[in-house]
């Protein structure tokens, strides 16, 4: 028996993802937008979520470099390489693209020569190239991955630049909580108070892992929710596999919410803020889609 053919649109986005993977991959850009290693007909916006482009024009210097960034080297040297996606995984606004890359072994002696680095003309280059890889004639295959995120002008590289800036600057303590209460004790939201509301903030994500093993059920952290309506101290109370306790965390410590009350009064909480990620019931192969629901009134 064979299983459900795909639908069309899930084969367009799956063409667009291996062909716009195996371009980065070419240019050598599958770990770090280098911008100067982009052929010169595409656009960065066109190919790159504008997150990490403003990351790398405020933050040029945290781009790494190496020697072989000079104008048309990148381009030159592709012509040598071969990649090709070789799989992939879709999960809501996001992807990951598996690629394999067999290219000559650059890093062998003598190829940094004067008519590779600054070449009177394109054509020089090339012919030193071609003469250098008929001298060394091995290669070397590499396996690589880029992940994608879909906006609403198609799919673009995430590289997570200014999201891993954040963890670096701003570490997230990540603990679970105790079974007894330490340090001063917080006054536990109880029935007669109000509970909190949304009022601006992302839901954390599946990660890749969790959506992959089908993980389903209830993430639940325990915060001090304070009079601003700001989460804090948070820690984990139930977890989920496959699913970062620090992706949860984080998005919640960005939330706010209208705080707590009583007699008409905000109020500084002990409180349980229950994730509830779930997949489609129909688990084809070709269905994308998950949900994240915060459960304010309790696990449902």
């Amino acid at each position: 028996m064979t299983g459900p053919a795909p639908e069309p649109r899930f084969l367009r986005q799956l063409e667009e993802l291996s062909q716009k993977a195996e371009l980065f991959c070419q240019h050598e850009l599958l770990t770090a937008p280098a911008l100067s290693r982009l052929p010169e007909r595409y656009a960065p916006s066109e190919l790159i979520r504008g997150e990490d482009l403003a990351f790398v024009a405020r933050e040029p210097s945290r781009v790494p470099r190496s020697e072989l960034d000079r104008p048309g080297l990148h381009a030159a040297l592709a012509r040598f390489s071969q990649c090709r996606a070789y799989g992939a995984l879709l999960w809501g606004d996001q992807a990951v693209v598996y690629v394999t890359k067999t290219r000559p072994r650059w890093e062998e002696p003598g190829l940094l020569t004067p008519e590779v680095l600054t070449p009177a003309t394109p054509a020089q280059r090339l012919i030193a190239l071609v003469r250098w890889t008929r001298r060394h004639p091995e290669t070397v295959t590499e396996k690589g991955v880029l992940r994608f995120q879909r906006t609403s002008e198609g799919w673009r590289a995430d590289y997570q630049l200014p999201e891993d800036e954040e963890r670096r600057t701003h570490p997230l303590e990540v603990r679970q909580c105790p079974a007894v209460r330490e340090g001063p004790a917080v006054r536990r939201w109880e029935p007669e108070m109000t509970r909190p509301g949304l009022l601006s903030g992302s839901m954390p994500r599946y990660s890749a892992e969790a959506f992959e093993a089908r993980v389903q059920g209830l993430y639940t952290a325990r915060c001090r929710l304070t009079r601003e309506g700001e989460a804090r101290d948070c820690c984990v109370l139930k977890s989920l596999p496959h699913l970062e306790a620090e992706g949860v965390l984080r998005a919640l410590s960005r939330m706010r919410f209208a705080p707590v009350t009583s007699e008409g009064q905000p109020l500084e909480v002990e409180y349980d803020f229950h994730f509830r990620f779930a997949l489609p019931r129909d688990p084809g192969p070709y269905n994308t889609a998950y949900v994240v629901k915060l459960a304010l009134d309790g696990p449902q």
